[in-house]
């Protein structure tokens, strides 16, 4: 079943970026279509004050970090429907949340995702499917 994804993520303390991968049928032989959003970038908002971070294996130009509050938001524009695989990249350091929560609004509702930032940074992580 295809649905429309309304791609918004929200994120709580530290953060990063947010990919969206298109599923294809399982016959197809295209490479999935990637849509990337990295902080800063048209499609992207923020609340709070958000600070560079020290952390290393950040994605893109920088990473961004904020605490107890702060909320970033990621739009995706001008995708097609369909199901995708959500992913977020984190940079890990030891003072971040154990349980920072991503919100993933689509088709169905929304979904939040609990993520532990002090392990798996510098790299995509997938927070599920919808």
């Amino acid at each position: 079943m295809k649905r429309l994804l309304i791609a918004v993520l929200s994120v709580n303390a530290a953060l990063l970026l947010a990919r969206v991968v298109q599923e294809l049928p399982k016959d197809a032989e295209a490479a999935p279509t990637e849509y990337i959003l990295d902080n800063g970038q048209p499609g992207t908002s923020s609340t709070g004050t958000w600070t560079s971070s020290g952390g290393a294996g950040f994605y893109g130009a920088n990473s961004l970090y904020a605490k107890n509050g702060p909320v970033y938001t990621w739009t995706f524009s001008g995708i097609t429907a369909g199901q995708y695989d959500v992913y977020a990249w984190w940079t890990q350091y030891a003072s971040r949340g154990t349980a920072v929560p991503y919100s993933i609004v689509h088709s169905g509702g929304t979904a939040t995702v609990n993520v532990n930032q002090q392990t798996n940074g510098g790299k995509w992580n997938l927070l599920g499917t919808y």
